[in-house]
């Protein structure tokens, strides 16, 4: 099972496969400066700052999606900010209800800490 949060996007009249998972969050995180926490508190905390991460992890998810599958990305960021603009509330709700499934597996994960730490 894929437990990856994985979707279609059309921009600039072309279809993209979307994948929201581990190399999207890490590409975001690097590029922001952000730890995974700080990620995932960008991307579920409403407001202003979160419609700006929302729109960045898109276009991060379709540039590591691009270096997966050794295509040449073409996309801008102002590209992907003008899909939010022209788009309905219902189809950017989609796209955010993916981002959250796969972050949900991300933030799943059980991390032996403290089992670590008494070895």
């Amino acid at each position: 099972m894929n437990y990856t949060g994985k979707t279609t996007i059309n921009i600039n009249g072309r279809t993209y496969p979307l994948k929201f998972g581990m190399g999207a969050l890490i590409h975001f995180s690097e590029d922001m400066g952000y730890d995974v926490q700080e990620t995932i508190d960008s991307l579920t905390k409403p407001g202003v700052h979160q419609i700006k991460a929302i729109a960045k992890f898109i276009f991060s998810a379709l540039q590591v999606e691009a270096l997966f599958k050794d295509q040449e990305f073409t996309l801008t960021f102002d590209d992907v900010v003008d899909w939010v603009d022209i788009n309905s509330p219902s189809e950017i709700s989609r796209i955010v209800r993916v981002i959250m499934f796969g972050l949900s597996t991300i933030n799943e994960i059980e991390y032996p800490l403290e089992d670590a730490k008494k070895k």
